[in-house]
């Protein structure tokens, strides 16, 4: 019998209310939502930040610089979780979906950065955005030219041209010149936590299966602390509150034609 069948309870009308974690209406109860919650909020971040990272160490931008990307991208996923959760007029799905960011178009930015900087991308970016507007709206005509062996293959190709990017930052800070790159104390702890997530994932039962990301999450970190691999200096002279700045970049050279048609 199905979790759904017999886990119900009373709402506040006197009808059931499935507590199953499968369902879209239930509502699960704290000690089971809770850690899931947390789970989905770290994988999140974790690629909410990973490609402004990337695409800041391949420009070369400043700490300041990487600090306002991430902010930015942060900013961005939370406003469009936000709209697709409540939506305005008729736009937005009004379904429980997190917005993130893209890796599809990392290797894309990479190749745009190298050339032509931070500049290039943000104005490679607006237009490829209103772009994709434009073709999210007609994509109910062409989607039969995009059956799911198209689209797996493709989301293929995406995944191995970020496996060297993946493997640069498990050996290190992402970049080969960085002290430190290739430590076998940076492998270890890639290692472990890969592994961890593995192991839960197949051998677990209940929420340690479910939430084996944050498993893996807790069981590096642990490692990575007790290796003396974790500094907390920066976190005392962050600020409590940060809002990204506007128009941070200059705006000269910005839609350069080779990354807007890329």
């Amino acid at each position: 019998m199905s979790e759904s069948n017999v886990s119900k309870a009373l709402g506040k009308n006197g009808q059931p209310v499935s507590t199953s974690l499968f369902e879209f209406d239930s509502r699960p109860p704290i000690s089971k939502a809770q850690p899931l919650g947390l789970q989905h909020l770290l994988a999140a971040i974790a690629g909410i930040i990973t490609p402004p990272i990337i695409v800041a160490g391949v420009v070369g931008a400043s700490v300041p610089d990487r600090l306002l990307l991430i902010q930015a991208a942060i900013l961005a996923a939370g406003i469009s979780t936000l709209f697709h959760l409540y939506g305005v007029w008729k736009l937005g799905a009004r379904v429980p979906a997190l917005f993130g960011v893209g890796f599809a178009y990392v290797p894309t930015l990479i190749a745009v950065g190298n050339q032509y900087g931070i500049e290039g991308i943000l104005g490679a970016q607006l237009i490829g955005g209103i772009s994709m507007m434009v073709v999210g709206y007609f994509i109910q005509y062409i989607r039969h030219l995009f059956p799911p062996v198209v689209a797996g293959t493709v989301v293929l190709v995406i995944g191995l041209s970020l496996y060297d990017v993946a493997i640069k930052y498990i050996a290190g800070s992402g970049n080969v010149a960085a002290d430190g790159f290739g430590d076998p104390k940076n492998w270890a702890v890639g290692m472990v936590t890969m592994l961890t997530v593995l192991i839960a994932a197949q051998f677990g039962k209940g929420v340690i299966k479910l939430a084996a990301v944050i498993v893996g999450i807790v069981v590096g970190y642990l490692l990575a602390l007790s290796l003396g691999m974790v500094n907390f200096s920066n976190i005392g002279q962050a600020e409590a509150v940060a809002i990204p700045g506007f128009m941070p970049f200059k705006s000269a050279g910005l839609f350069w034609p080779s990354p807007v048609a890329s």
